[in-house]
Parts: C-alpha cells; structure tokens; sequence
C-alpha cells in the first residue's frame, strides 16, 4: 500500500522537518535561566509552571501525611499489630510479644520471662486466630485496667477463635492499641 502524499520516507526528512514542530512549540527562553525552586521542573520532559497558591497548600497536606499530621498516631495499621501480636501469641513466641506490648504493661509485667511464663500456662495457649472486624481511632481513651489516659487509641472490634475441644469458640471483644514509641502497641496486663 503506498504511503499518502504529505509522508515522506524516512531518508527524505530533514532534522528541521523531522523536529520543526516540535522546536516551534518549545518556550522560547534564554540559555542561562533556570527556574528559582526546584519544585517548578518536572522531571521528565523539563516542563515549566508558574507556582500557585494551591501548590503550597498541597505540599503542607502532602508534607502532613508524610510526617502522620499534626496527631501522634502510629503510621502502621493497628488492625496487622493486633493480628502480629496473636499470631505471635499462637506460635508460642511469648518473649517476642512481649515486645509488641506498651511500655507500661512491659513494666507492670516486670520481664519478658515472666510474661512467658504467665502465657504458657493460660488460656492465650488455646487461641486459634483473630478477626478485626472494625477499627475506629479515639482522640483519648482512659485504660480501666492500667488507669493511664491515653491519647489517639485505636479501638479494635475482634473476634478471637479460642479451641473448645474439638470445636472452636468465636469471643467477640473490643480491644485498644496504644501509640508506644511510633508503633502500635498491644495492651495485656498481669493478672
């Protein structure tokens, strides 16, 4: 099939005929300037942009979520902490728990022997699983057990699968995971 009139083949294009269009709409600017900011170039295709005032206001909310914004809420997800902690608690990995606990159930705990101790011989040694079925964060939350307030909680609705001899048993309970040194933390006192 022939090529239309207005094609040419390749050979018989000039640099100015094959990049004419091009050059004509490229801004026309002197050699030696360079934008004031860095963040007025794109990076592929060196495209150029007058900064708006939209820009800085979208660089405050992206710089916000990259530092977690003005709370102190852990950037992980609270509901793989809970899950972490279970399944450690599953395997039987009771000193490694330990260290997913808050620094105040560390301390009442006393040791992370003693808090083996203390699991392998309780009813967490039964515990199948876990299923988060919801997450909800809390600006302060006031610990019954420990007597501490704590500032932006994240309060879990789970539901633990305990063995009950050859059946299992659904526990539905509502637990909080607390900020603890930028992670979540799980909260589990002696008894």
């Amino acid at each position: 099939m022939p090529l239309p009139l207005d094609v040419k083949h390749g050979t018989d294009h000039t640099l100015r005929e094959r990049f004419g269009r091009w050059l004509r709409r490229q801004p026309a600017r002197p050699a030696d300037t360079e934008p004031q900011r860095p963040a007025d170039v794109e990076s592929i295709g060196r495209t150029y942009w007058a900064p708006s005032p939209a820009a800085a206001q979208v660089a405050a909310l992206v710089d916000a979520h990259e530092r977690g914004g003005t709370s102190h809420r852990p950037r992980g997800n609270p509901a793989f902490a809970e899950a972490v902690f279970v399944e450690l608690m599953r395997a039987r990995q009771y000193r490694r728990a330990f260290d997913h606990l808050s620094g105040d159930c560390k301390q009442r705990w006393g040791s992370a022997d003693r808090f083996a101790a203390a699991q392998a011989t309780g009813a967490m040694r039964r515990l199948q699983g876990v299923s988060v079925k919801d997450v909800r964060f809390l600006p302060e939350w006031q610990d019954p057990d420990g007597g501490h307030t704590y500032h932006d909680v994240a309060e879990l609705k789970v539901e633990y699968v305990i063995a009950a001899g050859d059946s299992a048993t659904v526990l539905p309970r509502v637990v909080h995971l607390v900020p603890d040194s930028g992670r979540w933390r799980s909260l589990c006192y002696p008894i």
